[in-house]
């Protein structure tokens, strides 16, 4: 496996694998949500589904959309971040590692918690498109 911790590597090496690792899933799973997001968009918005369904996905058209936008700048945050993260390699001190360590923790809980809102939104499409599926 490519960049795996070998005996040699001391603590600012194993930091940097685990921030490039993290970066590059974050960007994986953003870009896959923004596609994802975008064909929810579209097929909430499909001429078929609206004549069914009306009013009722309309909400839930109108939340894809806005959380589609918010991954969008998602996408920019984490190129931003992980230009930023270079910076930990220049570091000197302590207090200058921990504060891009604590940078990468912020910006961890907050994709998850913006990957949770977007699992409890696609939750809520395929409960509403199931009843109209089965109905």
């Amino acid at each position: 496996m490519a960049h795996e911790i070998e005996k040699h590597y001391d603590d600012e090496d194993i930091q940097r694998i685990n921030l490039d690792r993290d970066i590059k899933l974050w960007k994986t799973e953003i870009n896959f949500l923004v596609e994802e997001l975008d064909f929810y968009v579209h097929f909430l918005n499909a001429k078929l589904i609206k004549q069914n369904t009306a009013d009722e996905l309309n909400d839930l058209h109108n939340k894809v959309k806005e959380l589609a936008m918010i991954t969008k700048e998602y996408s920019g945050k984490i190129i931003e971040f992980d230009h930023e993260a270079e910076g930990i390699i220049e570091c000197d001190d302590l207090s200058c590692e921990v504060f891009f360590l604590n940078a990468h923790l912020r910006m961890k809980d907050e994709l998850n918690a913006h990957l949770a809102v977007s699992r409890q939104l696609k939750t809520a499409i395929f409960e509403k498109l199931s009843k109209h599926i089965s109905a």
